[in-house]
């Protein structure tokens, strides 16, 4: 319907009615103001009652900063296309207007916002600005002198010239030069001094007057206004104010002060007429203010302040200058004028109805005051008047209240009191019902952490109701319950359901706080979950990880449900409380980068062609930048205002002081005041009236949850995501391709030399998502550099942390993400890296790097524990980034800057103490070999004896075998050096392995000292019965002292071994099989739980206690202890147990035969068996056993051992045969068989360590290449296997790999962790090495150089000899042209001597 015909007409008036409410609604209420600006767009179409709508939507924008900030450029387009369609029905809208440009709480002006209405009034000039331009100056003219307020054209008029005011305001040079190009000076004069024009007709022209010919950003010159010091015209307008203000000040003397009061609250700025409307309907006003309104013209203080007190600030500040006796007029008036403005801030000055009022106006008069005269200061009343001003300045408190504010108040403050208490007990109870906001409390969990962020991004409801509520969507097994599809199915018909659009807004209202709930929800079933894992953890433990695993199954749940694809589209939804939670939401589900999730954006992104969250992402950066650029500016604005008025009261003070002599003198000549008096009045003391200057409402704000969007670009490429992270680079399959890397990287640029702990932690965030951009990705590195984000690392390592006493924290962790994006972007070899790091190091402040190491190793030395680990890390990892610098240089240039620079001797020897932990490892990725620095953090972890073990008993029989024999030994280290952390964390254990080595020394030299004492004192006994011996009364309380210690010790050293190597411990494969358990992989560490070792230390203890009950017998089998840690005698049991079984087996061998031959002893020879000799045969058993015995240990074997002589064969070769064949195949061959065996395994071990000591000292363990190669072409053999190929430096980097969380992998780190998992050796430089690499990269350059000079000589001959030929050829044309020239003359000759013969 067209609600403009006639038959609406009551239509229309219940819209206005609306309107009217809705503005008195909004005003002073920020809840109110954003629910209108939420519903903008729907508001700008309303038809029928445009200047009720205009009016109702001022109120959202007057005062509301916010407001101002986030309104939208087709939005501002909006409202200046209804003001062009309607005009003069709808003049409001230029009062929106000028509420969007300009934000009255701060008195500031938003440059954005003057831009876009400059912009969206010029594209409609032909309708808007027909009232001002050229050809309608009669019009204006007929306007303004006729006054007639009730006009629409002069309400439109007027309206259109304040708001070019206003936009001109803040020095907008290009905003000035167009409204320069309305209105000249001349004309804006003859209007000011036409006494025909009333005061509210002259204001908007005033303040047009003031902000684009006199306050300019293009100076006097430029706007011509160079010459109105003097200005005819200009003096008699100022004549004219001063008479108004005589007047003024006259009719405010005997006005009560609550008259003054109540009549200032009428003059607070902002007020439209519409306002004024409305503040007459919502209170009743007493005879009283209509008396004040009768005597005081309202009228004239509005102009006084908002355009007077304004026009005469610039004017003097900028423009009088008088000089000499030429303008006595002008210094006349000039007197007059600070007379009356300094009667007229003693009125009201009390009185004054807002802050920027009073601010404006002393800093108005203080600038008067510094035109004072030597004849002004000799006058009594001037002197007092400027000390009551002075005392003004300091005293006066603005009070803003309203006289119905007051008066409430006033009457009901028991009320008031009474609202407080219950609004505490609100706050009380909330916390009460709540509980504390600790994952104890929320969730039972034993961990007093705090469970969610309060009043932040991620703030969760707290409180059992709550929880029981998510209960209902959550099972034991995965976390979730199918239930919880629900909630996601909701959330996805929230947006997509057409019906929803015919909810009511009660229904819409519910709807949304229904969607809220939804996501809430979904996200606590993750961070439910993440809040369980451990607190400082590496993420290596087995708690942890069961912990983390948890959480993915949660977050796949949640992935099944397709819940990230179905709620993105909700980041475009209006409602900001709903974007943050879907936000927040995908943050959680994408926690530490979760493959799963990654993997579903990859799908959805790829397949759908999905714009809408890039376009969303790009949005709402860019709004985030305008915001805070025009808080920025808002704030520079406001800083110089505070600055000016500082500047003009130093001003002052100096003046005063350098006349105070001269006017002591003329005073006193004068005889008016005394001395006491004037030193009194004239003195203005320094540091007076100074201005506050910061304010809250300019404080950074994350207003567009820019930290959350960051956080989950930073998930979705976190591992290395290589397709997502080109993705966000480029879109190549969308119509539209929007570089959110580059604008990532751009928004940086917002924050160059801002840093603050506003917004620190957002800054950091920006470098952590830049970190997931760029790793690994040379493309992303490039698109990062190009758009400078090597000067914002410059600028975070010059950050002042003057500003951070309290956070030193955040500065740390703001400057090691900073550094770790450096490291990123020169951590590889390939040539587009290469480019790149030649142009980063041209770029970078080598000097701000060291100087950054130097203070965090500084910090990090004051606070050795974990509280100085950060600053440790933070030290680390620059110096790594140098010596990566270092190298660079030093490779492509020759030295190792590009300029010169010399750190100083403290950051040289911060540095090398650095260095003593830092370790390099070479890494063959593809065709080039990277060369990675790293912490070593603790050397110690790996103990002597597991080197050792590995550097004697690895696999040496090809560099593959050895190498893939090193990645297992590297695994199980890697095992035992966790597990030893662990152990160390408890004290007591700590110490016991820490005293291994002084419990061996202590033990061996113990036990060689009771076996000497034991030595010395013992005495056989008389009976040979008697086992024990006789000992002197002495021998017991030593043999207890020395015992009991020797016990103590022996316990220590079992527990250490356990401690040591419980990780270790096996038990035998029968005990696996037998239990029907998995048995597990063994390790080159494995230890049988009832092997010889372990033991052996069992029975050292037990062998100990029983030496104090049986007087030290058991203290001799202790003295094996020498074989522990002696390498030497380990290789000789070694020799026998290497082969063990093969002896058992011949050992068996040589049973079966001896067992042979005493059955045939048995059958024929018993009676050889001479039982007075100790040879016994009366049964088989005693004769196996004897010819056991005696054939080993006789010299001739059996037969040297049997009685000679008695024969009971019938034949005696028979026993010859006997006693040859025991002898040789028992004592000859047997015996030496095992000899042999032992001998030749001792050989064996000899063998293979001479060839392990060969091997280490000819040929690199890593790359296999032989020594003599770096003798003849690199920097020596012993510097390559100790710097750059050593094998614990490979260790302790596989050590390191294990130390860190794996989402916290460089690219390089990651590429090998990929490897180790896969047990691949290919990251290994395998026959490759940077040294030689470097020289043969030196070779081939010179080959290339020799083969150009060769090049050069053979193209020179080529030419020279080309030279020679075409010279000859020359040579030899000449000799065929000149004989050609000779047959030629002989043929004329001849022709002619024919001719004369004819």
């Amino acid at each position: 319907i067209d609600i403009r015909l006639a038959q609406y007409a009551g239509l229309r008036q219940i819209f206005e009615k609306c309107f009217r409410f809705l503005q008195a609604m909004a005003r002073g209420n920020d809840v109110v103001q954003g629910r209108l600006f939420d519903r903008l767009d729907r508001l700008l179409s309303v038809h029928g009652a445009e200047a009720a709508l205009a009016d109702a939507l001022t109120e959202v924008f007057t005062g509301n900063q916010e407001m101002c900030l986030k309104i939208r450029g087709y939005q501002v387009q909006r409202i200046v296309e209804l003001l062009a369609l309607h005009q003069l029905d709808a003049s409001e809208f230029l009062d929106l207007l000028k509420a969007v440009v300009k934000v009255e709480e701060l008195d500031l002006p938003l440059k954005r916002n003057q831009a876009f209405v400059m912009t969206y009034i010029n594209q409609n000039r032909a309708k808007l600005a027909w009232i001002i331009e050229k050809d309608a100056a009669e019009k204006r003219k007929r306007l303004l002198k006729a006054g007639d307020l009730s006009d629409p054209e002069l309400n439109y008029l007027l309206r259109m010239v304040d708001l070019l005011a206003t936009c001109a305001e803040g020095e907008n040079r290009f905003i000035e030069s167009i409204c320069q190009n309305i209105f000249l000076i001349e004309d804006l004069l003859e209007i000011l001094n036409d006494p025909e024009i009333s005061i509210p007709c002259k204001r908007p022209y005033l303040r047009f007057f003031v902000w684009v010919y006199l306050n300019t950003a293009g100076g006097k010159v430029e706007s011509g206004a160079s010459e109105l010091d003097h200005d005819e015209n200009m003096w008699r307008y100022i004549e004219m104010l001063n008479q108004s203000l005589l007047k003024l000040r006259n009719s405010l003397k005997g006005l009560e002060r609550g008259s003054k009061k109540s009549m200032a609250m009428a003059l607070k700025p902002g007020r439209t007429p519409s306002r004024q409307a409305l503040e007459a309907a919502m209170q009743d006003k007493d005879r009283r203010i209509v008396a004040t309104a009768r005597v005081v013209d309202e009228d004239f203080l509005l102009y006084f302040f908002e355009g007077v007190l304004p026009f005469l600030q610039v004017f003097y500040t900028d423009y009088y200058q008088p000089v000499g006796d030429q303008h006595q007029m002008e210094v006349k008036t000039s007197q007059e004028l600070v007379l009356n403005l300094l009667h007229i801030s003693d009125e009201i000055s009390h009185n004054v109805g807002d802050e920027n009022q009073f601010q404006l106006l002393r800093s108005t008069v203080t600038t008067l005051v510094n035109q004072e005269t030597l004849e002004l200061l000799q006058q009594a009343e001037y002197v007092t008047m400027v000390t009551k001003f002075q005392q003004l300045s300091v005293d006066v408190e603005v009070d803003v209240r309203s006289d119905a504010m007051k008066k409430y108040e006033s009457e009901f403050n028991r009320e008031e009191k009474l609202n407080d208490r219950l609004n505490q007990f609100v706050v009380n109870f909330k916390k009460a019902y709540e509980g504390p906001n600790t994952v104890r409390v929320q969730i039972g969990y034993p961990s007093d952490t705090q469970y969610c962020e309060e009043d932040g991004d991620e703030d969760l409801p707290l409180g059992k109701e709550f929880q029981d509520h998510l209960s209902c969507f959550t099972n034991r097994s995965d976390g979730v319950d199918k239930h919880a599809s629900k909630l996601v199915e909701q959330l996805f018909i929230s947006y997509s359901d057409p019906d929803l659009a015919k909810l009511s807004e009660a229904e819409r209202l519910e709807q949304e706080r229904t969607s809220v709930t939804s996501l809430q929800v979904l996200r606590a079933m993750v961070h439910n979950q993440i809040m369980l894992l451990p607190e400082d953890d590496s993420g290596r433990s087995k708690a942890y990880q069961r912990t983390m695993e948890r959480v993915r199954l949660v977050q796949d749940a949640l992935n099944a449900f397709q819940s990230p694809l179905k709620i993105i589209p909700l980041l475009s939804h209006h409602n900001d409380d709903i974007v943050r939670e879907t936000l927040a939401l995908l943050a959680t589900i994408l926690y530490r980068g979760n493959r799963a999730v990654q993997a579903g954006f990859e799908y959805y992104f790829l397949n759908t062609r999905e714009e809408r969250f890039f376009i969303d992402v790009q949005a709402r950066l860019q709004r985030s930048v305008v915001a805070t650029r025009e808080r920025r500016a808002l704030l520079a604005q406001h800083r110089a205002k505070v600055s000016k008025s500082k500047e003009m009261m130093e001003t002052l003070r100096l003046k005063t002081q350098g006349k105070k002599a001269a006017a002591k003198t003329s005073l006193a000549a004068a005889g008016q005041v005394s001395d006491e008096i004037e030193l009194k009045t004239l003195e203005i003391k320094e540091g007076v009236h100074e201005v506050e200057d910061t304010s809250d409402a300019l404080r950074f704000k994350d207003d567009g949850y820019i930290e959350l969007i960051l956080r989950i670009m930073g998930f979705m490429c976190d591992g290395h995501n290589r397709v997502l992270q080109d993705y966000l680079r480029v879109q190549s399959d969308n119509i539209k391709s929007l570089n959110l890397v580059g604008e990532t990287t751009s928004y940086l640029q917002l924050f160059y030399g801002s840093i603050n702990p506003d917004n620190i932690a957002l800054v950091t965030q920006v470098f952590d998502t830049l970190i997931e951009f760029l790793s690994g990705n040379q493309e992303n590195q490039a698109v990062a550099f190009d758009r400078q984000i090597i000067d914002a690392i410059n600028d975070v390592l010059r950050l002042d942390t003057s500003h951070f006493t309290d956070t030193p924290e955040l500065v740390c962790q703001l400057k090691q993400s900073a550094v770790v994006v450096l490291q990123s972007m020169i951590e590889e070899n390939d040539p587009q890296t290469i480019r790149l790091s030649k142009e980063i190091l041209e770029t970078v402040h080598i000097d701000a790097l060291y100087e950054n190491m130097q203070k965090a190793f500084e910090e990090a030395r004051q606070n050795p524990g974990e509280d100085g680990e950060d600053m440790r890390l933070l030290a680390f990892t620059i110096h790594h980034i140098l010596l990566g610098l270092q190298d660079f240089g030093q490779k492509h240039w020759g030295k190792k800057w590009l300029f010169s620079y010399n750190p100083t001797p403290e950051q040289a020897g911060a540095d090398a103490v650095l260095k003593d932990d830092t370790m390099s490892v070479e890494i063959l990725r593809g065709e080039e070999l990277q060369k990675v620095y790293f912490r070593v953090k603790k050397k110690a972890a790996l103990r002597e004896e597991v080197k050792e073990q590995l550097k004697w008993h690895i696999s040496r029989e090809s560099p593959t075998d050895k190498l893939r024999d090193f990645l297992e030994w590297a695994q199980d280290i890697r095992s035992d050096i966790s597990f030893q952390q662990r152990v160390r964390k408890h004290r007591l254990a700590s110490m016991l392995i820490a005293g291994r080595v002084f419990w061996y020394w202590s033990l061996l030299l113990l036990t060689i000292a009771l076996n000497v004492f034991i030595l010395a004192s013992w005495t056989a006994p008389r009976d040979f019965e008697e086992r024990l011996p006789e000992v002197e009364n002495y021998f017991f309380p030593v043999l207890i002292s020395l015992g009991a210690i020797h016990s103590l010790l022996s316990l220590c050293m079992l527990v250490t071994f356990y401690l040591s190597n419980w990780n270790n411990f096996v038990f035998p494969t029968i005990f696996y099989t037998i239990f029907k358990l998995e048995t597990p992989k063994k390790s080159h560490s494995s230890i049988n739980w009832f092997g010889l070792q372990s033991m052996y230390f069992v029975l050292f203890l037990t062998f100990s206690i029983l030496s104090l009950f049986f007087d030290g017998y058991f203290y001799c089998f202790h003295l094996f202890i020498i074989v522990v840690n002696n390498d030497i005698l380990g290789r000789v049991l070694q020799s026998i147990t290497r082969n063990g079984k093969s002896l058992l087996w011949v050992a068996a061998l040589m049973l079966v035969i001896i067992y042979v031959y005493a059955i045939v002893s048995f059958a024929f020879l018993r009676q050889s068996f001479d039982r007075n000799e100790g040879l016994f045969c009366e049964n088989l058993g005693q004769c196996f056993v004897t010819s056991l015995k005696y054939g080993l240990l006789s010299g001739g074997g059996l037969g040297d051992a049997l009685r000679p002589g008695t024969y009971s064969f019938h034949e005696p070769g028979l026993k010859i045969i006997f006693d040859l064949s025991f002898f040789i195949v028992i004592t000859v061959i047997a015996l030496n068989i095992v000899f042999g065996i032992i001998v030749d395994t001792f050989s064996e071990l000899r063998d293979e360590k001479s060839r392990a000591q060969a091997d280490m000292a000819s040929v690199c363990f890593i790359c296999g290449n032989p020594s003599f190669e770096f003798e003849k072409r690199g920097d020596g053999f012993d510097k390559h296997v100790k710097k750059e190929h050593n094998m614990w430096a490979y260790l302790f980097f596989f050590i390191h790999l294990n130390s860190i969380l794996p989402n916290d992998y460089t690219s390089t780190e990651e590429f090998v962790a990929k490897k180790l998992r896969s047990n691949e050796i290919d990251f290994f430089p395998i026959n490759r090495a940077l040294s030689l690499s470097e020289t043969e990269d030196k070779s081939v350059q010179e080959l290339t150089e020799l083969k150009r000079m060769v090049q050069q000589l053979l193209d020179r001959h080529e030419r020279e000899d080309a030279n020679q030929r075409r010279q000859k050829e020359r040579q030899e044309q000449r000799k065929w042209k000149k004989r050609h020239l000779l047959s030629l003359e002989a043929d004329e000759e001849g022709d002619e001597d024919g001719i004369t013969t004819i």
